[in-house]
């Protein structure tokens, strides 16, 4: 008698055991689903009229899963394009460039991408805030008004205010 009550102790531990393994494994793989990769397709693009300067960007992003191509246009005193391919990591758009223009004193010529990200953006709902290259690392680019394009929509300007 003490051997079946041995064993059906047992049997109960490794049951418990089992059942908890699966609960762990189950909220794991929860966890995992729910870190959805952030959704950047579409066109995006801004106009910043300033006291000193003006310029405005433009962007097409086709992303599948994490991997996204496109085009690119960005103006200031000249109007610039080219190509560009990403990597989405986290909430991170990391962007590698090159451009249409062998002028470009900033990008390779096409079809030859950058050795590292030129830029990144995070998704904030219908805005993309940029960071761009500076050094090591990165800074916000406080000027970067970049904004999702409604289908027939037009480029939002923004305006600087203020202006003496």
């Amino acid at each position: 008698m003490n051997y079946l009550k041995l064993n059906g102790d047992l049997m109960m531990k490794k049951l418990f055991y089992m059942v908890i393994t699966y609960l762990l494994f189950a909220s794991e793989l929860s966890y995992a689903n729910s870190k959805k990769i952030p959704d950047f397709s579409g066109e995006w693009g801004g106009c910043y009229e300033g006291c000193e300067f003006n310029a405005s960007s433009w962007f097409e992003f086709k992303q599948k899963d994490s991997v996204v191509i496109g085009k690119w246009e960005s103006s200031s005193t000249k109007l610039w394009s080219g190509k560009l391919k990403g990597k989405i990591i986290g909430d991170k758009l990391f962007v590698y460039y090159c451009s249409d223009y062998a002028e470009d004193k900033y990008y390779t010529v096409c079809p030859i991408y950058e050795n590292k990200p030129g830029d990144y953006f995070i998704k904030k709902g219908n805005r993309l805030m940029k960071y761009v290259s500076f050094g090591d690392g990165y800074r916000f680019d406080s000027t970067a008004y970049i904004y999702k394009i409604p289908k027939g929509g037009d480029i939002r300007v923004t305006k600087e205010k203020n202006c003496n």
